[in-house]
């Protein structure tokens, strides 16, 4: 069952999503970049340091974590864009925000950091989930 329910998935609606996920974090990390740099505790010259290879491994995951949402997306059939948000702001919840928050708790981080990285993983998931509804 799992196999053929993603076989039956369209691999451009789950490209265009991913691309749209990617690219909400440019803008996203953009707008808060200096609130999260604080949140971190690092500079823009340490985070330019960082290995070229995280911007790619960040869209392998994002992919993997798409093509996920789409089979999702099948299975309850959603195929409006509100029952795509709705979906995308259940997973978001469920699975980053409820997550994210027991992580804050337990390594004291701060709640701008929660906000900022939560935030952008659930609005992610919720284009990409409202992409996957529509486009069929």
């Amino acid at each position: 069952m799992i196999s053929s329910l993603f076989s039956e998935l369209n691999i451009w609606a789950v490209l265009v999503s991913v691309l749209a996920y990617y690219g909400l974090g440019a803008i996203w990390y953009n707008v808060f970049s200096t609130p999260w740099m604080n949140a971190i505790g690092k500079s823009k010259e340490e985070l330019m340091q960082a290995p070229k290879t995280i911007h790619l491994y960040t869209f392998i995951i994002q992919v993997l974590m798409v093509w996920l949402l789409a089979g999702l997306v099948m299975v309850t059939g959603s195929d409006t864009a509100a029952s795509g948000f709705e979906l995308g702001l259940i997973v978001g919840v469920c699975f980053i925000i409820c997550p994210y928050t027991i992580n804050k708790l337990y390594s004291g981080s701060s709640l701008t950091l929660l906000a900022i990285d939560a935030g952008y993983h659930t609005f992610g998931l919720i284009i990409s989930s409202i992409i996957l509804s529509v486009w069929k």
